[in-house]
């Protein structure tokens, strides 16, 4: 009979314990990574606009970031506006169609 080969349990045990650790960090950090994403994405955005009133409108590139900053601001702006105000201007007066009689718990016949 061949000689048991034993199993090593003390990496196997650190690279669980060191997984729980990262996985709980990471849970704990979840917010700062996802606001960290946010701004990667909005600076992506931010500089290929940038790039393109250099390109097409030959703007310092400074100047083009300043509006590129300013056109989003503004268009994010006009777009909750519009929404907002199509949203209150929304027509309900067929929506409430009671009978008087029903409010004061009476039946109307």
């Amino acid at each position: 009979m061949a000689p048991a080969r034993g199993v090593r349990v003390a990496p196997i045990l650190a690279g669980v314990i060191l997984t729980l650790l990262l996985l709980w960090m990471l849970g704990a950090t979840a917010d700062v990574f996802l606001l960290l994403f946010i701004a990667i994405i909005i600076s992506l955005y931010l500089g290929a606009v940038r790039d393109r009133f250099v390109e097409k409108a030959h703007l310092p590139p400074k100047l083009a970031f300043f509006l590129s900053v300013v056109g989003t601001a503004a268009a994010l702006r006009a777009h909750l506006t519009t929404r907002h105000r199509a949203a209150c201007t929304t027509d309900v007066s067929g929506l409430a169609t009671t009978p008087t009689g029903m409010l004061s718990g009476t039946a109307v016949s």
